[in-house]
């Protein structure tokens, strides 16, 4: 919190209202603090829900943006929009909290990737 104080200059009541956020639950939520001014009132948190389909769009997971990059591909012939959406239908929520094992997303990847493009 020192850090938060001395370089951005947030005040007392910031710093209490950041201490308060819970960690960020990738695919879930994340939350934001605006101070506007000095005063209280002018203070606010907000949580971010993105959909299954923000979600896809803005994903920074590696796994997921190459996994992204080739859904788009093979996807192509679809409108932008409509492949993200189907990508979302698919994956609500991306890989990271999915109950199988990494392994398995990897050759299930890297079989797919063979046969699309060897």
């Amino acid at each position: 919190m020192t850090a938060l104080r001395e370089h951005v200059h947030l005040n007392e009541t910031a710093l209490n209202q950041i201490k308060t956020f819970a960690h960020p639950k990738k695919g879930h939520s994340a939350e934001f603090l605006i101070a506007i001014g000095e005063k209280a009132e002018s203070t606010h948190a907000i949580r971010i829900v993105p959909s299954p389909v923000d979600y896809w769009i803005t994903t920074t997971y590696a796994r997921e943006r190459t996994y992204r990059m080739w859904w788009m591909w093979k996807h192509a012939s679809m409108a932008r929009i409509a492949a993200y959406e189907a990508l979302a239908e698919r994956f609500r929520r991306g890989w990271r909290n999915l109950r199988r094992s990494k392994k398995s997303f990897q050759e299930k990847f890297r079989r797919y990737s063979r046969n699309e493009t060897g």
